[in-house]
């Protein structure tokens, strides 16, 4: 599946859009944290982020998780372009390896 912006919603919250992406852990790491390109033009963002089943090595590789649901994920908007995508591992719950795959949808408007 590749990245795309799905397309824009009218009415009173006209030109929100929406964007998918399948990010693989690991490919954009930088002191912990992923960088994800959304081109969407606003640090606005509602971001979900779920677990391909059988992706990686990690102990969420087989759950099929929600990973922004009852996990600490961090979400900090850095451009209006993109997000940097980190999950906190200080009580060893969370424990992704490189390799394991997410499904991420953004959802925001342009600013």
């Amino acid at each position: 599946m590749g990245a795309e912006i799905k397309g824009v919603a009218s009415g009173s919250g006209g030109g929100v859009q929406v964007y998918t992406t399948t990010h693989t852990w690991g490919t954009t790491a930088s002191d912990g944290y992923e960088t994800v390109t959304h081109n969407l033009g606003t640090k606005s963002i509602v971001v979900t982020i779920k677990e391909i089943s059988g992706s990686g090595g990690g102990t969420y590789s087989d759950g099929d998780n929600h990973m922004d649901i009852g996990q600490d994920t961090y979400i900090r908007p850095t451009t209006t372009s993109s997000f940097q995508l980190g999950f906190d591992n200080s009580n060893g719950s969370v424990q992704v390896s490189e390799g394991d795959e997410f499904l991420i949808t953004v959802i925001g408007k342009a600013d």
